[in-house]
């Protein structure tokens, strides 16, 4: 095998992760927006369907989980709708 073989053989390898890891990460927050969307749905009912629509845009690994997170504790629509929003601090912080 020559260097340059070797070398596509290597960029393939980390294609297949990178895209691997990618899908990984797709499917993670597919399952997490469509668990959210949900569980708002049967929790508050239709005052929770104007946000479901920005909930699916959705790409911030870390709010989904926040979100996830507040609707578990119990937390009211108005604390989730002012997460959503960006005005409320993420857990930590």
């Amino acid at each position: 095998i020559t260097a340059l073989e070797k070398e596509r053989q290597r960029f393939r390898a980390e294609g297949r992760v990178e895209g691997r890891t990618e899908g990984e990460r797709e499917g993670l927050l597919k399952g997490l927006r469509q668990g959210i969307s949900l569980s708002m749905e049967v929790k508050f009912g239709k005052p929770a369907l104007p946000l479901l629509e920005e909930i699916q845009q959705m790409r911030d690994l870390a709010l989904l989980q926040e979100l996830m997170r507040l609707i578990k504790e119990g937390n009211e629509l108005g604390v989730i709708a002012a997460k959503i929003a960006g005005k409320m601090p993420t857990a930590g912080n």
